[in-house]
């Protein structure tokens, strides 16, 4: 019988495989404690990360988002650990940037690992261009992408993106301020009433 050219070997000693990327396959075993284990393959069964994870989510263009003993981090694809595996939370982003828990406190990391946003705030959102809105001691204000305030913490909640260069804080029931984005590359802000 002809091999077709696109098959390659069978391999038996995963419980699951996906291809996720060129040369990148996502394998599945259960380890000597009886517990799944996850890592990475190549196309002929060989282990190119190693099967350590609890649990593989999200997978970017730079980014693979890893669980291990309850906390979640990020590898690259070469098994990197970009983005500690620390955070009780970690969620992506539209623009690069993941939102992290870590100690009930919430911050937000970039695709580098870095901590651009600490986790020490009660609640953290990512608006768009770099903006954060953030809530400390129950009141909210506005981050720039280096933690920087740039509108001070004193609403009771702000929007959750510039809809054309305008959001929202709310300051009493029936106190509604909006925020516009300056046209200056510096992120100013100015009040309307």
């Amino acid at each position: 019988m002809d091999t077709l050219p696109f098959l390659i070997k069978p391999i038996y000693d995963y419980e699951l495989i996906r291809a996720i990327d060129k040369g990148l396959i996502l394998a599945q075993k259960e380890d000597s404690e009886k517990h799944m284990k996850y890592g990475f393959i190549d196309e002929n069964g060989k282990v190119v990360i190693p099967l350590v994870y609890d649990d593989v989510y999200d997978y970017t263009d730079f980014l693979i988002r890893v669980e291990k003993d309850g906390l979640f981090g990020c590898i690259n694809k070469k098994g990197e650990e970009i983005v500690p595996i620390v955070y009780s939370e970690l969620i992506y982003d539209n623009d690069g940037f993941a939102r992290v828990k870590k100690e009930e406190k919430y911050g937000f990391v970039n695709q580098k690992g870095t901590e651009v946003i600490p986790p020490i705030y009660d609640d953290i959102r990512y608006l768009s261009n770099g903006i954060f809105g953030a809530c400390k001691e129950k009141k909210w204000g506005l981050l720039d992408k280096s933690g920087n305030v740039i509108v001070p913490f004193l609403f009771d909640d702000v929007g959750y993106s510039f809809n054309n260069g305008v959001t929202y804080a709310k300051k009493t029931e029936n106190t509604v301020l909006l925020i516009k984005k300056a046209t200056r590359s510096s992120h100013s802000f100015m009040t309307e009433h």
